[in-house]
């Protein structure tokens, strides 16, 4: 299987996912499930392309239903019991046959198959390349600035003081940060305790692999919609959950929200924060009103996703099987064609001759 297959597998598996998850999300499950889900999809979309049964090679027999795009395919005569029986070779007056018809398509995608393939690797190369950067760039902050111990519910943290344009953050890289800006301190203690308390949750999360995974991940679903749907999605519901940490610690929910009001939204607080796209007025609703969750834990949750999924799963993979079959089978009927200038081909020795430069 190529990279670029695998990469159109696990996008078409992705949308599959996002509809069993715009379905699951009807159900009212809480944070903790519905990030569950998005990470099930997850690992079903990147794994299951590379199973053996997914790309299990067909015989000619099983081959004996398809159809490549750009040919016409005549039924088997009847009487024949299996396509080994036949051979359009040794009897041309025949009906079972195909017909090669060219397809610009097709020619398309088979002259530009390299060049898709180096574009595709370049696209790769650029995010993963940006996301080292990027990575650099942050330990190279963690390093340079003023540090200091604290300890936040007996675990012990750094507290990084003095990065530009970010008023808290937090970040899990070997050892536990928590970016700080000095306009936190006109804060009163408890306030300040709870804003630990949220980035500290963060950290309990390990939001910030979930972070570097989007970003490998980033490198070959860069156009994939999805891909950022769910990105999104997570970074909203890991808000959530460590919003509903500090408030429950913080032990007033009114107060909890005016005080993500002020850090938001007050110039002195210069409000950047480590995990951007924060949807503000979303994250003030949750804690003020947070929603009545069904009792969907994560077992059922995991069992719904999967009942829902394997289905699409079986359909994208036979969806799959096909248009490769089809690619290769029209590219064999192209070369012959160019070769020889015929039209008419034994299908039989069509298919074991594909089914041999597969191997």
């Amino acid at each position: 299987m190529s990279f670029i297959t695998y990469v159109l597998s696990t996008i078409l598996l992705s949308w599959v996912g996002g509809l069993v998850y715009l379905g699951f999300r009807q159900t009212n499950p809480g944070a903790k499930a519905r990030r569950g889900m998005i990470w099930l999809i997850l690992v079903i979309s990147l794994l299951a392309p590379l199973t053996p049964p997914f790309f299990q090679t067909h015989s000619p027999e099983a081959l004996h239903t398809a159809s490549a795009a750009g040919t016409v395919i005549a039924p088997i005569p009847v009487g024949t019991e299996s396509i080994n029986d036949f051979c359009h070779c040794a009897q041309p007056h025949a009906g079972d046959v195909l017909l090669y018809q060219a397809s610009r398509v097709y020619d398309w995608l088979l002259a530009n198959r390299t060049a898709i393939a180096w574009l595709q690797a370049g696209v790769t190369l650029f995010v993963l390349l940006r996301l080292l950067l990027g990575l650099g760039r942050l330990l190279r902050v963690t390093r340079r600035h003023r540090r200091e111990r604290i300890e936040v519910d007996g675990h012990t943290l750094w507290l990084v003081r003095g990065v530009p344009r970010l008023t808290a953050g937090s970040l899990r890289l070997g050892s536990k940060y928590i970016f700080w800006h000095d306009s936190l301190d006109a804060l009163d203690p408890a306030a300040r305790q709870a804003i630990l308390w949220h980035e500290h949750a963060h950290i309990r999360q390990f939001n910030t692999a979930e972070k570097l995974f989007f970003g490998l991940l980033q490198s070959i679903w860069l156009l994939n919609p999805v891909y950022y749907w769910f990105a999104r999605d997570l970074e909203l519901l890991s808000e959530y959950m460590a919003d509903e940490f500090a408030a429950r610690r913080y032990g007033n929910r009114k107060q909890y929200a005016q005080l993500l009001l002020t850090v938001k939204s007050e110039r002195r607080f210069a409000p950047v924060h480590f995990f951007k796209g924060s949807r503000l007025k979303s994250r003030i609703q949750t804690v003020l009103a947070p929603q009545k969750q069904s009792r969907l834990h994560y077992l059922p949750a995991f069992v719904i996703g999967l009942v829902f999924l394997f289905p699409g799963e079986l359909y994208t993979r036979d969806l799959i099987r096909e248009q490769i079959r089809d690619i290769e089978v029209y590219r064999f009927l192209s070369e012959q064609n160019h070769e020889t200038g015929k039209t008419e081909f034994c299908r039989k020795c069509t298919y074991e001759a594909v089914e041999q430069s597969c191997y």
